[in-house]
């Protein structure tokens, strides 16, 4: 909402998770949805323009949450190269 007052406005749709956007600067960055392909399109909103654009791609699986650096420059976020899971049984265990 403007500070003069006013209706609010949506300015994100279809968030990777709630917690995936930051604020640095005059813009906020989120990460929308991963599409069919498995990407991620990470997006910025820009306050004082209203402008809304898309800032890069994350070729990979996700995990939760991401950080702008203060000066916008750079995003730092975790994506899953690999996934795997090991299974062991122990016996007469003490």
């Amino acid at each position: 909402m403007p500070v003069e007052g006013g209706s609010e406005i949506g300015i994100a749709e279809g968030l990777h998770t709630p917690i995936d956007f930051d604020a640095a600067g005059d813009r906020v960055f989120y990460i929308q949805k991963a599409g069919p392909d498995g990407r991620s399109m990470f997006r910025a909103w820009n306050a004082r323009t209203g402008e809304l654009s898309s800032v890069g791609w994350a070729n990979k699986p996700l995990l939760w949450g991401f950080s702008a650096s203060p000066d916008a420059a750079s995003l730092l976020f975790v994506q899953v190269d690999q996934s795997a899971a090991d299974l062991l049984l122990l016996e007469d265990f003490r």
